[in-house]
């Protein structure tokens, strides 16, 4: 039971929209997803036959996969996905670097991960996540050693909320399955970090999602999911709008020399003109 496709990440740049988008497609099983079995030991020491385990329930025909926020940025998975799984694609989503490295520090603080009145410029100090995490050219020069590109499927997050529906074609289209099916999240922006009002209450419910998002369990939350009713219930626990952190200009201009050269050198290595994510 080994997977079709791996789902690399980055943060915070869309892994969930495109889980959930990939989930919902009948030729495709997805029957976990965030399982960080390449870039956590702890879960790593489990071994191969562990992670290929989470598939078992999926039919023969379809296409098999996971996606982990945190294998772009792993300095081991890369080498540990080619050793067992040679041929898997492999998909990977890039976001600004500053507005990935902020929409991180939201969401800790919205689960209690760090402390609400840490600021920005602080956390950036004490999470090196914030910028290992956004190294783009870095993280993805580790997978073209050791993958041919064309295995490797390389989208920009600011598709994902301009051209959703274009996006996931590309996606159904790379893993080999009916480009032409819409999910009902297409359009959604799924995973979103709230401002809460009450953070306990929020980090009870990641508890929750991350209880259900497990093999066996996955479609009945999907099914809850589907109702709206988490929706309601993360709204309602979410602060006025003003009350939101806001990206300073100062900060933005202090991470984004950090992050400068390595976007020039995503430019060049992909091809791509990333005109929105220079100041």
């Amino acid at each position: 039971m080994k997977p079709d496709f791996i789902g690399l990440g980055g943060g915070r740049s869309g892994t969930n929209w495109l889980s959930t988008c990939l989930f919902e497609h009948p030729q495709v099983c997805v029957p976990t997803s965030e399982v960080h079995f390449f870039s956590r030991e702890r879960n790593w020491s489990r071994g191969y036959e562990w992670y290929e385990s989470l598939f078992a329930g999926c039919p023969p025909e379809k296409k098999k996969g996971e996606l982990s926020a945190s294998y772009l940025s792993g300095t081991s998975t890369p080498e540990r996905i080619k050793w067992r799984y040679p041929n898997v694609k492999l998909i990977a989503s890039l976001r600004n670097p500053v507005e990935r490295a902020f929409s991180e520090y939201l969401n800790e603080r919205s689960v209690g991960l760090i402390d609400q009145s840490l600021s920005f410029a602080e956390a950036v100090k004490l999470r090196s996540g914030y910028i290992s995490g956004g190294r783009h050219a870095v993280n993805l020069k580790r997978y073209f050693k050791v993958f041919p590109r064309e295995q490797i499927l390389v989208i920009n997050f600011d598709d994902i909320a301009g051209k959703s529906a274009e996006t996931i074609q590309r996606v159904f289209e790379f893993i080999g399955v009916d480009r032409n099916f819409s999910p009902s999240v297409v359009n959604q922006k799924v995973n979103r970090a709230l401002h809460p009002r009450f953070v306990r209450l929020n980090l009870i419910f990641a508890r929750l999602s991350g209880f259900f998002n497990q093999p066996g369990l996955r479609r009945l939350w999907w099914l809850i999911r589907r109702t709206g009713l988490t929706n309601v219930l993360l709204k309602a626990n979410a602060a006025a709008e003003k009350t939101r952190p806001r990206l300073e200009d100062k900060d933005r201009k202090n991470l984004y020399q950090i992050f400068r050269e390595d976007i020039i050198e995503l430019e060049q290595l992909l091809g791509w003109k990333l005109l929105s994510w220079h100041l």
